[in-house]
């Protein structure tokens, strides 16, 4: 009876253990990494957006854009996923 038991708690132990890791490693992790990729490429666009900022100012633009570019955020935030494993 006292086996049993056991074995069943360990059996439901195992059960949770093994969704827990499914659950970090599915959806936890994968929300974290992109949310620090979506910070980190919205900083490099801004940065690179402020470099061009201060080409503009010598050499006006054909057309003025005072937002971040969205082909580098996209190229950036694609970069860092495909760093961290997630493309």
């Amino acid at each position: 009876m006292i086996k049993e038991n056991k074995k069943k708690l360990c059996l439901i132990l195992l059960g949770l253990l093994l969704l827990a890791g499914w659950f970090y490693w599915f959806q936890w992790r994968p929300t974290k990494i992109r949310s620090y990729c979506h910070n980190r490429a919205n900083e490099k666009a801004t940065l690179t957006s402020k470099k061009s900022d201060l080409l503009d100012a010598l050499y006006p633009p054909e057309e003025s854009e005072n937002k971040i570019s969205t082909k580098d955020y996209i190229f950036l935030y694609d970069a860092c996923l495909h760093q961290k494993g997630l493309r």
